[in-house]
């Protein structure tokens, strides 16, 4: 199965509402920077997910005002450092990066047997499985994306396959549940087009990306750029912040 371990928060969607425009604000270069800020505006975007759940809370108000006031620390600071101003809708997006084959040291003959390329002078890194336990993996670098539109259609492409899978595995829950629907002809023709989508999207992923249905995948960003997304009643209110920074 695919498993992508996004290094950044999130990928840009495109499919924004029609108000809305895209402005690039700037761009990074620099790996190290650009994790750095991507974990700066998650950290943000969790402060205020944590005040609208205690804005609610009248036993819970000196916990408001502290996070309040950690809030107000934090946003002065990214708009010093980053020119980041509160209040606006801002996405980080790499432009470029790597997609790495992560195998389990333990299984390299494994691997080796169903066809994996593993260099003899693969790095190694730690990773969590799905009960938190270490493993150690072999990172084996598979392909440079080196455009924002790859990148995106890399992650368009992973969110489309786990989507058909999700919806394959719903129906297989209906169909253990209630056999009798097995027969229907409706449901067969159902499970065949979801099958053979997902076959379709996995062939594609493999020829495109050099990206294995039966591998375990990194994607690690090389370059990243800071967009804002924009209404009319945002490109005011970036206007007015301006104009009081600039007083």
């Amino acid at each position: 199965m695919f498993k992508l371990l996004l290094t950044l928060t999130c990928f840009l969607t495109l499919s924004l509402k029609a108000e809305l425009k895209l402005y690039l604000d700037f761009t990074l270069n620099d790996k190290d920077a650009l994790l750095q800020l991507d974990e700066a505006l998650r950290v943000g975007n969790e402060l205020r997910n944590a005040l609208k759940i205690l804005k609610d809370s009248p036993d819970k108000q000196k916990e408001f005002k502290d996070l309040e006031s950690k809030l107000k620390t934090y946003e002065d600071e990214m708009l010093k450092v980053y020119g980041i101003y509160p209040g606006l809708n801002y996405k980080m997006i790499p432009t470029s990066g790597y997609i790495f084959n992560l195998v389990p040291e333990s299984k390299r003959e494994e691997y080796l047997e169903k066809g994996f390329k593993i260099p003899a002078d693969a790095p190694t890194v730690i990773i969590k499985d799905k009960d938190k336990q270490d493993v150690k993996c072999l990172k084996i670098k598979i392909k440079l994306l080196q455009k924002r539109e790859s990148v995106m259609q890399f992650d368009q492409a992973l969110k489309t396959a786990q989507s058909i899978r999700q919806q394959i595995r719903s129906l297989e829950k209906q169909l253990f549940n209630k056999p009798e629907l097995k027969e229907k002809e409706s449901i067969k023709e159902g499970m065949a087009k979801l099958k053979e989508a997902l076959k379709d999207i996995e062939l594609k992923m493999n020829e495109n990306f050099g990206v294995r249905n039966d591998g375990k995948y990194i994607f690690e960003p090389k370059t990243g750029a800071v967009y804002l997304a924009l209404g009319k009643e945002d490109l005011k209110k970036l206007s007015d912040l301006k104009k009081a920074r600039d007083k």
